[in-house]
């Protein structure tokens, strides 16, 4: 669903046990290449000019819905309504991803950069099976809004092979489909 230019939206870097890291709230701009955006879903959308959700914040930064969670203020603010607020500068965010020695292997260039600045905590290790390395909030045609987390690579990979694709060609094909507003079964 697309919203009207003017729109005030939020933007939300990621959620983690009550606490909402938030960009800030702006003004939906339209559609725009993501020139200054960073990451790998920004990356592959600014090779072959596709647009994408420009937001400008009330800071004066931009900040693009591949970078993001956005959708209304109204919206955001009620969903979120028991959750502690941070700011994250999301220019940090930015030189943090674009600063590191080696990517490889960062999935979340805003949670690299809001780490770095929190104290470490002692964590188990994770079970790479339910692993969340990618989570996605869009608004849905009634107003609300639409919670996708996809799971650790494995499940990712098994998927891929049972459809007869590497991950790398099954994460492509599914962004297209995204893109063209089918699922990746359509024909």
């Amino acid at each position: 669903m697309s919203y009207p230019i003017g729109t005030r939206v939020g933007a939300i870097s990621h959620h983690d046990a009550g606490i909402v890291y938030l960009f800030g709230w702006g003004t939906y701009e339209g559609d725009f290449v993501p020139e200054e955006a960073c990451g790998d879903l920004a990356e592959m959308l600014r090779e072959p000019g596709i647009p994408n959700p420009r937001i400008r914040l009330d800071s004066g930064q931009i900040v693009y819905g591949c970078e993001c969670w956005w959708g209304p203020e109204e919206t955001l603010r009620k969903k979120f309504a028991e959750h502690e607020f941070v700011d994250v500068d999301i220019d940090q965010v930015r030189r943090t991803f674009r600063d590191s020695s080696s990517n490889e292997g960062v999935e979340s260039p805003t949670e690299t950069a809001v780490s770095e600045s929190e104290p470490k905590q002692e964590t188990e290790t994770p079970n790479p099976e339910s692993v969340v390395f990618c989570e996605m909030y869009w608004p849905n045609e009634e107003g609300g809004i639409v919670e996708l987390s996809i799971q650790g690579s494995a499940i990712l990979e098994k998927k891929a092979e049972s459809l007869g694709m590497t991950l790398e060609q099954f994460v492509n094909a599914s962004l297209e489909a995204a893109l063209n507003g089918r699922t990746l079964g359509d024909n």
